[in-house]
């Protein structure tokens, strides 16, 4: 996740249309929304298919905490396999400035979309305090509904 020089990152919400073929080189346009602290990136592979969009907000102060929902997408992406993410969308909500994290994981809910076991899952960082640092939902391709809980 990068900043603008005029904020940092306090929201991003990531869509995956498509899996591009391991080793594609992606191409990205980021189209500005209304302001310079809004924008939206579209990736699209050789072809021109569109492969993810990526909407991101900026506050225009420097200290949100990024790294919070940075930890999270590492989080979820050791646990259920990057490959498997369908959607990711993230939050800061307090600054975490370096401390170690703790990060969990909630099922929301699971079903078929497109012809394959899908599941949305909330995701919560908080700091050694207790002190929520970021939120982030996610839907994941899921082969097995008991490897969700593992």
């Amino acid at each position: 996740m990068r900043s603008a020089p005029d904020g940092s990152v306090v929201e991003q919400d990531v869509v995956f249309f498509g899996r591009p073929d391991p080793g594609a080189l992606l191409t990205g346009s980021v189209r500005p929304l209304g302001s310079t602290l809004e924008r939206i990136t579209e990736y699209h592979d050789q072809t021109g298919h569109l492969v993810a969009e990526v909407f991101v907000r900026e506050a225009p102060t420097a200290a949100t905490g990024t790294d919070s929902v940075a930890a999270l997408a590492d989080f979820a992406a050791r646990r259920y396999g990057s490959a498997s993410l369908r959607r990711f969308r993230g939050r800061c909500t307090a600054t975490s400035a370096g401390a170690d994290l703790n990060c969990s994981v909630t099922v929301l809910a699971t079903y078929e979309k497109d012809h394959e076991s899908v599941a949305d899952v909330a995701l919560v960082a908080t700091d050694p305090t207790g002190v929520v640092t970021a939120r982030a939902w996610a839907t994941y391709a899921i082969d097995d509904v008991a490897t969700l809980a593992s």
